[in-house]
């Protein structure tokens, strides 16, 4: 769920996001009842119109029959502070709930809904349940009981549904999640401003989220002619050492040993078991080894993500120097025009094809020009 503070539409007016991340259910029968334990994960996102420090908002509990007729439904507000520099923060709600059964009766197949409270209809209190019983007792009203909030880290959310079908309680234990430092400012942070742009924090850089003339018309411009992304946050990282080309192949799925010089290559960051852990572009620069160029639209655990990759890198290239180009700055010019416009401040870079890098100077600076767009 996005919320928007009143009458916003647009990125820079989000309140928060909030997720159902995780549901854990405990249940158990006794003659008279079905009780049933739920645990309810929910995290929130701190947007860049949160004035209020807070997240607040409904979920809802549905208990239905076997065929999902709904036979009770609550409603339930929770509110998740963003203390200090958080941005993510989870909460675990824990509610009870109780289903009565008909006289001789040992048990019945029901359903259970859990989601966020998003329309009117999903936050209308409570229920019958009016299934006929065979004893001739009146169907009884299902029972909500209170429930007790605990604030948990944004790395315990997660997680898929599980159901335990025992009666064995499981507690989630409090931890302290961990206070972020204030976003770095990137190389280009003092022209962002002068150039009015509203800088939010973007995987743990202060980046521009929109400039004055807003985001149709930035779009418009990228999609017509060309336009400039300050993408400092992405990791840029170079490699040196004896075979490091043949080391680095250990890790990506990828021939580089003759890639040639000035030329690219698409790939991705695989852990030890062959997963994906990123995609990144490596190059050969220009009579040097390879340098790494991780791609990726980060989020906030991402930035965490990023760390270990370095320290997956360094732990599996023994012998071979990883250093983080943390000082550099990273520019995407795209869009349809971009060449165009480009040359007219470098123009050997009109002669540069897809996959290929070169050294050169735009505008008087030393840069290194990758033609390696391929959104």
């Amino acid at each position: 769920m996005t919320r928007f503070v009143p009458g916003g539409r647009d990125l820079t007016e989000v309140d928060f996001r909030a997720r159902l991340a995780d549901v854990r259910a405990e249940c158990a029968t006794d003659e008279e009842e079905i009780e049933l334990a739920l645990q309810v994960i929910l995290s929130a996102s701190r947007g860049p119109a949160n004035a209020e420090g807070a997240a607040t908002f409904d979920y809802f509990v549905a208990v239905a029959s076997r065929d999902e007729e709904i036979l009770a439904r609550d409603a339930y507000s929770v509110t998740i502070p963003f203390e200090g520099n958080r941005t993510t923060v989870g909460l675990l709600d824990e509610v009870d709930v109780a289903i009565p059964l008909a006289e001789g009766q040992t048990g019945r197949e029901y359903r259970i809904f859990v989601g966020l409270a998003l329309t009117a209809e999903a936050n209308g209190p409570g229920g019958t349940d009016t299934t006929p019983l065979e004893s001739g007792r009146r169907g009884q009203s299902l029972r909500f009981g209170d429930r007790g909030g605990l604030e948990l880290s944004a790395a315990v959310v997660g997680g898929a549904f599980k159901a335990l079908k025992d009666t064995r309680r499981t507690r989630m234990t409090e931890t302290t999640p961990e206070t972020r430092s204030d976003p770095r400012p990137t190389p280009l942070a003092a022209l962002h401003r002068e150039q009015g742009g509203k800088l939010v924090d973007f995987a743990g850089a202060l980046l521009p989220l929109q400039f004055p003339a807003g985001i149709m018309a930035e779009h418009k411009q990228c999609r017509d002619s060309a336009a400039l992304f300050d993408v400092s946050h992405m990791g840029q990282v170079e490699l040196t050492g004896s075979g490091v080309a043949a080391a680095l192949e250990r890790l990506v799925p990828g021939e580089l040993q003759k890639l040639p010089e000035g030329r690219q290559r698409y790939t991705f960051f695989t852990n030890a078991a062959g997963g994906i852990l990123d995609d990144l572009i490596v190059a050969r620069l220009p009579a040097a080894p390879p340098a790494a160029d991780a791609d990726a639209d980060a989020d906030e655990e991402e930035e965490q993500e990023e760390a270990d990759d370095l320290a997956h890198l360094r732990a599996n290239l023994p012998g071979i120097a990883v250093r983080e180009l943390d000082d550099r700055a990273l520019i995407a010019l795209q869009g349809p025009k971009a060449v165009e416009v480009l040359t007219r401040h470098a123009p050997a870079a009109g002669e540069l094809r897809f996959l290929s890098l070169a050294e050169m100077e735009v505008a008087g600076v030393p840069a290194l020009v990758s033609r390696s767009g391929y959104t």
